[in-house]
């Protein structure tokens, strides 16, 4: 009940208490056994601050006893990706070809796959990653990620945000408010440097899905448009997120941003 009501943290300590009590009863079943590690893996994935270690431990627990079970699959890529250790995405790759294998008619399976084949990048890579996609959409052709994990795949490839923009416009059309798809539009029209063009999917991302990342990318079409203070203040958000996250992961990215705002403030393009 607490882990329904997303108190995750709250969630942890019986959770923890209940593996402790089933590893000890010879006469719990894999599924048993495999649903509390599940549900532990959800509460540290979730918690605050997030221990993926411990949530990839419980769900790989989860999938040594219950290897065709899906959720713990998917939410184990999830932690993968989300702990950005080097090694991590191809870790992340393999539970997703295993899902392929046991629900090979699940278009999610194969978009999902994609998704991680793209962020590995690479030319084959990015040609597997195509191939997924058009399973996907052959088996749901209304699915407005597939439709977005083409576009950016056609972004990685050298092509232009003019050839790349319909797939993003069919992603919106099948899921109006699609922030992702929006943050997409903002930020290739912006790097096209058409910030004009740019600027009103930047508003509708964020209004659709206040993240940080989407207002970073309404920066930058603040800032070629000569909007400095608007420009400054939306990457002032997006540099207290990056200042908040743990590890050094984002570093790079931090220092870019710095950089940025320290251009804009004297008047200077990015």
């Amino acid at each position: 009940i607490v882990l329904g009501r997303e108190q995750p943290n709250q969630a942890l300590p019986p959770l923890v208490k209940a593996r402790e009590r089933l590893q000890n009863d010879p006469s719990v079943d894999e599924k048993t056994w495999g649903l509390v590690n599940f549900y532990l893996g959800i509460a540290y994935q979730h918690s605050d601050p997030p221990d993926l270690d411990g949530a990839i431990a419980a769900y790989g627990e989860a999938i040594r006893v219950w290897p065709t079970m899906v959720s713990s699959r998917l939410n184990r890529v999830a932690a993968y990706e989300d702990r950005k250790r080097a090694g991590d995405l191809e870790l992340a790759l393999a539970d997703a070809s295993a899902l392929i294998e046991i629900a090979p008619d699940w278009a999610p399976a194969y978009n999902n796959r994609a998704s991680i084949l793209i962020n590995i990048g690479g030319a084959e890579n990015l040609e597997q990653a195509l191939a997924d996609l058009e399973r996907a959409l052959a088996l749901k052709p209304d699915f407005p990620e597939a439709y977005l994990n083409q576009a950016f795949i056609q972004i990685r490839q050298g092509q232009s945000m003019a050839t790349a923009a319909p797939l993003f416009e069919e992603a919106l059309a099948l899921r109006p408010g699609y922030g992702t798809a929006l943050n997409a539009l903002c930020w290739g029209y912006g790097l096209a440097r058409q910030p004009e063009v740019a600027l009103p999917y930047c508003q509708q991302a964020s209004e659709a899905e206040p993240e940080p990342l989407h207002y970073d990318s309404r920066g930058l079409a603040q800032a070629l448009l000569g909007n400095y203070p608007a420009a400054i203040a939306d990457f002032e958000r997006y540099i207290a997120w990056l200042e908040a996250q743990p590890g050094d992961t984002w570093q790079i990215e931090l220092a870019r941003r710095r950089e940025w705002v320290a251009a804009v403030l004297v008047g200077k393009d990015p």
